[in-house]
């Protein structure tokens, strides 16, 4: 039995149909919850790169952020923030390690400091398994992952999929 290719309406891309206007209006709020909002413009206002992969605009509860060759992953849950470090991925060591849990709020501050460690101190034995990225191509090759999947907000313009590959 051969399998059916997914419906289209599963896995369209939000932003397929929408004019470049429609795109920038959106880019006013990146995402619904005004704190993860307002972080992601606090870090674009500070130089940082800040992407997502593409769920609905507004709808992603999560970012990562890239600025100098480093990278920080930031997720908002029920609880509050979480902040992790991020690397190329390992099999025994994951993507990368919690800085934060749950925390009531981020800072710019924050978000360097959990790019910039390679191993936070309680994971010191690892310290030699953990390889950085160093830029967002070497991301996206380790990652296994299309541009066409992503939105990338730098120097304040709005980034999406295809663009990304050039």
């Amino acid at each position: 039995m051969s399998q059916q290719p997914p419906d289209d309406k599963f896995y369209r891309d939000p932003t397929r149909d929408l004019t470049d206007e429609e795109v920038k209006a959106r880019a006013t709020q990146l995402f619904e919850e005004p704190e993860l909002d307002n972080l992601a413009k606090e870090l674009i206002a500070a130089g940082w790169d800040v992407f997502w992969r593409k769920p609905p605009f507004g709808k992603s509860r999560y970012f990562q952020a890239h600025k100098d060759g480093n990278f920080a992953y930031v997720e908002l849950g029920p609880w509050g923030f979480t902040l992790s470090t991020k690397h190329v991925p390992h099999q025994r060591i994951g993507t990368g390690f919690n800085v934060k849990r749950e925390v009531g709020s981020l800072s710019v501050e924050d978000v360097e400091y959990a790019a910039k460690v390679i191993c936070p101190s309680p994971f010191e034995e690892y310290r030699n398994m953990v390889i950085k990225y160093g830029d967002f191509r070497n991301f996206l090759k380790h990652n296994g992952w299309s541009p066409l999947y992503y939105v990338l907000v730098r120097d304040g313009q709005l980034i999406v999929g295809k663009a990304l590959a050039a």
